[in-house]
């Protein structure tokens, strides 16, 4: 009879051992399925917070050259470009803003920056990354510059500024 409780002890001992064990690979599960889904949220906010402070960037470019013939939009080496026309010392400085596709043809791409000596000509491919974008479009109708960002997560970021030298 000694050897039947010993048995018995044993096995709902083991049974015990096994439930914990049992709960502690669901804890572990669901804390890796937390991180996981942590870290693509801030993967997202990182890259939402880029694209808006880029659009700040593009607005305050804007409006520091707001001048007659300081800002346009023109078709540059095959893109279209945000042409902000800046002097500085006496001399002329071109600052292009475009959106360039990535070049392995998958979707998305990014948004660019080149500021060159006016009448320099540097490959588009040589401007410097600001953000990770999906799409840019861009327009001036009757001094009004809009452009409309959308991001990879498919969020669709306007920027709508009034250009007051074109008034003029």
């Amino acid at each position: 009879m000694n050897t039947d409780v010993k048995a018995k002890h044993s096995v709902s001992s083991l049974f015990i051992f096994l439930l914990i064990g049992l709960y502690a690979v669901f804890v572990l599960l669901l804390v890796l399925i937390g991180v996981g889904a942590y870290r693509n949220k801030v993967d997202e906010s990182r890259n939402t917070a880029q694209v808006r402070t880029s659009l700040g960037y593009i607005a305050n470019m804007v409006r520091a050259s707001d001048q007659i013939g300081g800002v346009s939009i023109e078709g540059w080496q095959g893109v279209d470009s945000l042409l902000i026309r800046e002097w500085h010392d006496g001399a002329e400085y071109n600052r292009r803003i475009y959106y360039l596709p990535h070049e392995d043809g998958s979707p998305g791409g990014a948004l660019y920056e080149q500021f060159v000596y006016a009448g320099d000509e540097w490959p588009r491919e040589d401007g410097g990354r600001i953000a990770d974008i999906a799409a840019l479009d861009m327009g001036v109708e009757d001094g009004l510059l809009s452009l409309l960002l959308r991001t990879e997560d498919g969020q669709r970021l306007p920027l709508r500024i009034r250009l007051h030298a074109a008034a003029r």
